[in-house]
């Protein structure tokens, strides 16, 4: 990606990379806070949580608490398409 940016910016390769290695680090950093990203024309991020449920061993048949897990959810706009949500 940084080279994408070197190429269509023209920065060095080593500020082009600088400057990649910060938008993503911002990104992680607002994810964590557990606040949305938007990011213009492309697409929105967030997390949720997952509540604690129970899980089944399908190999033993035992019973247990899984814990609350959390998971990134986002809407992307793709470029010529209609938009994708995972």
């Amino acid at each position: 990606m940084s080279e994408a940016v070197y190429q269509e910016v023209g920065l060095s390769h080593s500020e082009s990379a600088h400057l990649l290695e910060s938008v993503l680090s911002h990104i992680s950093e607002t994810l964590t806070k557990e606040e949305t990203v938007k990011i213009s024309s492309f697409g929105s991020f967030s997390v949720r949580h997952k509540g604690q449920r129970i899980g089944r061993n399908p190999k033993t048949g035992g019973f247990h608490k899984k814990p609350t897990d959390f998971f990134l959810v986002g809407l992307i706009r793709l470029f010529g398409a209609a938009t994708q949500r995972f």
